[in-house]
């Protein structure tokens, strides 16, 4: 299980620990998301799902967000679905 704990609304401090949270599964994808930045338009939100597509996730794998509701109906909300949706 992967968790995910949100402490704010910033997209950026959810970013940063999303990235991290991957790099115990691949490090250079969680390094690449990072000079990526929070996707904040249609490109780079792109980039984001491939490099997230390409981690190899283990065989039952259960994306845990500890206080989803504080993030919910902002930018991360929104990749969130999106992710969830592809």
């Amino acid at each position: 299980m992967l968790r995910q704990r949100v402490y704010n609304s910033s997209s950026n401090d959810f970013w940063s620990g999303l990235c991290h949270l991957f790099s115990e599964l691949d490090i250079n994808c969680s390094n690449s998301l990072l000079q990526l930045g929070f996707p904040n338009d249609s490109v780079s939100l792109q980039e984001a799902i491939r490099l997230i597509a390409e981690i190899e996730l283990p065989e039952k794998t259960v994306l845990f967000i500890d206080d989803y509701h504080l993030v919910n109906g902002t930018k991360v909300g929104n990749f969130i679905e999106f992710l969830l949706n592809k």
